[in-house]
């Protein structure tokens, strides 16, 4: 029993010295990995502090209360002032789908942007998306105005009644860079005749 035991350990040792460096390679590749997962996990918390500080000295003037006609093009206007003395980047925007349309009705349609944008998949979640190539750059203590051209949507494709006036309500949402966002809420009236 012992010489079976002798050799049970022999091949056991074998095999441990025979895999000891692959071990450790893979011991060192899941240090690594683990540390930069932490120092990712470190940065993004350390930019969301810096957001949530800059986010209260960034103003956002909205001429977003709109009566037009179905059909009509229209425009909205968004004067963003950063009144930081740091710079911000104004990445992308987000606009309500209780403004443009939900459930197969369309409402109204985002023509174009100034300055330009271009849509990006946000899933089916509340808002659309749009993001500036390249991202907007606000200096420090430096406004600019964003400008949304804008069509109403005719009344068979709101399905709406004849002769009535519809409100829809809904968000514009900025995205920035550090990482924020401010929103601005908007109101569109559409006269269907």
């Amino acid at each position: 029993m012992s010489s079976l035991f002798k050799a049970i350990l022999s091949a056991a040792n074998f095999i441990w010295f025979s895999l000891r460096p692959v071990v450790i390679i893979i011991l060192v590749f899941i240090i690594i990995a683990s540390s930069l997962f932490a120092y990712d996990q470190y940065r993004t918390y350390q930019e969301r502090q810096l957001g949530a500080t800059l986010i209260h000295n960034i103003k956002v003037k909205s001429a977003c209360h709109k009566t037009v006609n179905a059909g009509s093009k229209f425009n909205l206007k968004f004067t963003i002032a950063n009144q930081n003395n740091q710079k911000v980047d104004l990445e992308g925007i987000g606009i309500d789908v209780n403004l443009l349309g939900a459930k197969g009705k369309k409402f109204t349609k985002l023509l174009s942007t100034k300055p330009i944008s271009s849509r990006i998949d946000s899933g089916q979640g509340q808002f659309e998306g749009y993001q500036f190539q390249p991202s907007l750059e606000l200096g420090a203590d430096e406004k600019t105005d964003i400008l949304f051209a804008m069509q109403a949507a005719s009344k068979s494709q709101a399905e709406a009644s004849s002769h009535t006036i519809v409100a829809y309500k809904g968000k514009v949402v900025f995205y920035f860079t550090p990482e924020m966002s401010i929103e601005a809420s908007c109101q569109i009236q559409v006269r269907y005749s």
